[in-house]
């Protein structure tokens, strides 16, 4: 999942922070170094390759135009001039990427509406087996003991990095795990990081903010019934509801920039408290409410009521009354196969016993600690803007959760076809039925096989894709032809997602490409024209994040007229979140066209797989 945005103007990309030195200590950074630089295609694979992108998507005259646009374009001494630029930057960008500083600015810290519906994303986790440690303050200690766990093999550098497909991927975004904080700034955000000697974790309980130490004096790690005392004894504390403080994080990054230059020179009492949170660990949500039911519980996850939270930090931690639990993530620094791996690590390592939760009988713990806060009416009337704003953008948002029961990704497999390919097709089809049109799709890629790799654009939406819905809704189509136009849609997008994973898409190439403009040169008409303009606006903005750890994941649609699917393709299941805003998109009834496209699909499929045993 991405949030991807095309720059409005060119200039120099601002340094937020000085990346952590990666000096290929074992094992977790050992091949660090080594690693592939993200790659800058050739022109000559590139532009074509775009131009086959547009062909679903185009009239006839808008692709002549394009196409001759893009004859002139190569044909230019600037396409060559741009291209050179490009590679030399892979060059001068030796310590990330040509491409990181400009993705992290442009697509995140350069964003300035709300960061809630527009940048977070969240993850539900799986219920807890167990009754006994269902209880809020039980669950909230032992997320709380695994990802202290986890945290430590990332500060001793003894996590073994993941793989895709045979290789190792980069290991360079974990370092924004913890002690880490997005900052507003006028008119980019900044990212603060924080030296790993600092061992507290910020617990929020109705809008209230805890300084909760997880080692004691002589360093050693609190063990979880220790913890568990902490949680019991904030949710004493916290008897009654505190300004809403947490809230402001959910405002237009301007006016929380201002805001919080206003908190700091307010007090010491402020700075020392902002700083507590900022530098923390990491933050555990104690909300104080029971959702019922997966969609009520991916909005509670996603954005909650705005309040008892604080969206700046990466990782929060959300435990509810009734013992379900989950994740929010500020996704600026991280792509979610990160955090996901966080989450994973600890939601598994947790149902396996393999987490050492250390002596249940100490007790009792350190005592937990308030931070206090000096609001003036300005801060205030800031306060209850920020609460107004987000509870009006809450009422504009519909979330719904398809949870398919009836197949999955083995099944799919049985079928020889790609599980993901297979669920952007039912997207298409969805869409399609519902709409009677296919439009622009983004699935992200990762391209973490490079050194600092973030994403690229997987064009879910091909001419083969059009075929196949246009066949699916064509009387008199035979089966046999659906199948084919089924397959022929399948294999093109496994194949696009395969160069898109090398860094061979299209969109970051041509992003790339337009940055290198100096202020003063002309923009090609290839990187203007209506068409170019149209193909990059994601009307489905689509991201896998497959785990049987998860109830369900989500995300929010990132343009008015658009939707948001995160999906998760598990053995017997599959789950998509759908979100959009409910006066642009009728969110339950592509919910109902999707489960439709799910079982024509596995009826197409089906008769193929008994026609191929005759």
């Amino acid at each position: 999942m991405s949030h991807p945005r095309w720059p409005q103007a060119n200039g120099p990309a601002r340094s937020l922070h000085a990346l952590i030195p990666k000096d290929g200590r074992a094992p977790m950074y050992a091949q660090q170094q080594s690693m592939p630089k993200l790659p800058v295609p050739p022109l000559a694979e590139t532009i074509p390759k775009y131009l086959r992108t547009l062909e679903p998507l185009g009239k006839p005259d808008q692709l002549v135009a394009t196409r001759q646009h893009a004859a002139v374009f190569l044909a230019s001494d600037q396409a060559q001039q741009l291209q050179r630029r490009l590679e030399a930057r892979v060059g001068e960008e030796q310590a990330t990427s040509w491409l990181w500083r400009w993705w992290r600015d442009w697509a995140y810290m350069g964003f300035r509406e709300t960061i809630v519906f527009n940048v977070s994303y969240s993850f539900v986790f799986q219920r807890e087996r167990r009754a006994e440690h269902r209880a809020a303050a039980t669950r909230a200690a032992r997320l709380t003991q695994a990802a202290l766990q986890f945290r430590q093999l990332v500060v001793d550098e003894q996590l073994h990095p993941p793989a895709m497909k045979g290789r190792v991927l980069s290991m360079d975004q974990y370092q924004w795990l913890f002690n880490t904080c997005r900052v507003p700034a006028t008119p980019n955000d900044t990212t603060r990081v924080t030296p790993t000697t600092n061992t507290d974790i910020i617990v929020i309980r109705k809008n209230r903010f805890f300084l909760v130490s997880t080692h004691d004096d002589a360093g050693r790690r609190l063990s979880t019934a220790q913890l568990q005392t902490q949680y019991e004894r904030i949710m004493q504390l916290a008897d009654k509801r505190g300004p809403a403080v947490g809230a402001l994080t959910s405002a237009h990054r301007d006016v929380w920039a201002d805001v919080r230059s206003h908190l700091v020179a307010l007090s010491a009492k402020n700075r020392q408290s902002l700083d507590q949170i900022e530098s923390a660990m990491f933050l555990v949500c104690l909300d104080d409410t029971r959702p019922e039911g997966l969609d009520a519980l991916s909005r509670a996850c996603w954005h909650g009521d705005g309040q008892n939270r604080f969206y700046d930090k990466p990782v929060q931690l959300i435990v509810f009354e009734n013992g379900e639990a989950g994740h929010l993530g500020e996704h600026s620094m991280m792509d979610g196969t990160t955090v996901s791996h966080l989450c994973e690590w600890m939601l598994s390592n947790l149902a396996a016993d393999h987490i050492d939760h250390g002596d249940a009988t100490e007790r009792p713990a350190l005592f937990p600690r308030e931070l206090d806060f000096d609001l003036d009416p300005t801060v205030q009337t800031a306060i209850q803007g920020a609460t107004r704003a987000f509870d009006a953008l809450v009422a504009q948002h519909a979330m719904h959760v398809l949870h398919h029961t009836a197949y999955g990704g083995a099944a799919i497999k049985q079928w020889k076809l790609s599980p993901d390919a297979f669920c952007q097709m039912a997207f298409q089809l969805a869409y399609y039925t519902m709409t009677g049109t296919c439009r622009p799709t983004y699935e992200s890629a990762s391209t973490r096989r490079f050194a600092y790799g973030r994403t690229e654009t997987g064009r879910a939406l091909s001419k083969e894709a059009l075929a196949f819905c246009e066949a699916m809704t064509r009387a008199g189509t035979s089966a046999q032809d659906r199948m084919t136009a089924l397959r022929a849609a399948v294999a093109q997008h496994v194949a696009f997602m395969a160069e898109a994973g090398e860094n061979r898409g299209v969109d970051r190439h041509l992003l790339g490409l337009k940055l290198s403009l100096a202020p003063d040169e002309p923009v090609p008409a290839l990187l203007s024209d209506e068409l170019f303009e149209y193909s990059k606006t994601w009307y489905l903005s689509t991201s896998n994040i497959s785990s049987e750890w998860y109830q369900a994941w989500g995300f929010g649609q990132v343009v008015p007229d658009g939707l948001g699917l995160a999906y998760i393709i598990q053995r017997d299941a599959l789950v998509i979140t759908i979100a959009g805003l409910q006066d642009h998109m009728d969110v339950p009834q592509f919910k109902k066209h999707l489960a439709a496209a799910f079982d024509q699909m596995a009826q197409l499929c089906d008769v193929a797989a008994s026609r191929a045993k005759l």
